[in-house]
Parts: C-alpha cells; sequence; structure tokens
C-alpha cells in the first residue's frame, strides 16, 4: 500500500487514476488505480502502483498522456521521505 495526497488522484473511467513520470522519455501516462482509503489529505492505494514511481500531486488538471515534462530539482536537501516531485511543461 502506498499513502499520495489526494490532489495527486484523479477520476478516470472507470476509477481513478494518477499521472505517472517516466524519467526516461521525460513524459506522463495515466496509471490507473485502487484507492483503498482516503482521509483529509492522504489517500492509501492498494493497488496500481509500486514504490519508486513518481506521481504528480498538483496541477493535474492540466496535463495530458505523453506530455513532456522535466522533474522539479529542489536546490537544498530533499526530506526524509524521499523528494517531491513537482513537473513543469517543457
Amino acid at each position: 500500500m502506498i499513502k499520495l495526497p489526494t490532489s495527486a488522484l484523479k477520476q478516470d473511467a472507470p476509477g481513478s487514476a494518477v499521472w505517472v513520470f517516466d524519467p526516461a522519455a521525460g513524459t506522463l501516462r495515466s496509471q490507473p488505480v485502487v484507492v483503498l482509503a482516503a482521509d483529509g489529505n492522504e489517500a492509501v492505494v492498494s493497488q496500481g502502483l509500486e514504490p519508486g514511481m513518481q506521481v504528480v500531486s498538483a496541477g493535474i488538471h492540466v496535463l495530458s498522456p505523453g506530455q513532456k515534462v522535466v522533474a522539479y530539482q529542489p536546490p537544498a536537501a530533499a526530506p526524509a521521505g524521499g523528494p517531491a516531485i513537482a513537473v513543469s511543461a517543457r
């Protein structure tokens, strides 16, 4: 199970999905997920994601499949839980 911000979730037919960043191609793809529970600003995903996948959590309403993006690299050290991924259009 993986916890995500609820802001990462979008509705796709027939259920929920997230945008996953492919760092090798620099593109996005929609990934169907199964949400087990949501509480406040966090959702627990039980299927569809693997540890290490980079998921977009802000601005998801303006993205499209195959869109070229660049992962934001903050100048400071990443927090202990891993880097927060933000993307910007190329």
